[in-house]
């Protein structure tokens, strides 16, 4: 009798506290919101990685590289929000602040830009496919990566809007804008009809 009671109050305890963690969550999306978005982003980089593997070296290959380098990027942050969802910690932001909201007006204004680079790239690489190589099929395929490189990093920052993910500030950490070092200037100054002399 004892032990049944025993029993019935631990199991209340323990479904109190995950119907509590169920209730006050932690905020923002869901895990499974998580695993779709790490798995898209997942396919993408297999893709980028593909590409980069074709053109290694040279602008193309900069280009490709800044691509992947983005998503992998990308790819660890959504790793690190998920695991923290599913460990029950919250992040907060270095400033000591936990989820923000965002306006729905941060993502139209991100889809949007993503919609039209992706519109170029595919017009690159339309225009690429019509060559079989050449400076103008080279030049199509890299403003087709710019393009692509542009799509990883919007969607990296609807991502870091839409799981509010912190990213530290690099002035914060290395003194103000107005205290960093100035660049020393290089050479002499001339004007341009002195240039060639």
């Amino acid at each position: 009798m004892i032990r049944t009671a025993l029993l019935s109050i631990g199991a209340a305890c323990v479904g109190g506290t995950l119907g509590l963690l169920l209730v006050v969550g932690i905020g923002g999306p869901s895990t499974a919101d998580l695993d779709k978005d790490i798995g898209s982003v997942a396919n993408e980089l297999k893709l980028a990685r593909a590409q980069r593997d074709l053109f290694n070296g040279g602008l193309l290959g900069i280009e490709t590289n800044l691509w992947v380098s983005t998503l992998e990027s990308t790819n660890a942050m959504l790793e690190r929000k998920r695991a923290s969802l599913l460990r029950g910690i919250q992040l907060f932001h270095e400033d000591g602040r936990g989820l923000q909201p965002t306006n729905e007006g941060q993502f139209a204004d991100i889809d949007g830009q993503i919609a039209k680079a992706l519109r170029e790239a595919n017009a690159s690489e339309a225009e690429a496919a019509r060559y079989t190589g050449g400076l103008i099929q080279s030049m199509a395929l890299v403003s087709a990566a710019t393009s692509r490189s542009s799509v990883a990093l919007l969607e990296q920052q609807r991502i870091v809007l839409r799981y509010d993910i912190g990213i530290p500030d690099p002035v914060r950490h290395s003194g103000s804008a107005e205290t960093l070092p100035k660049p020393a200037q290089v050479g002499k100054p001339t004007s341009d009809t002195d240039a060639l002399k």
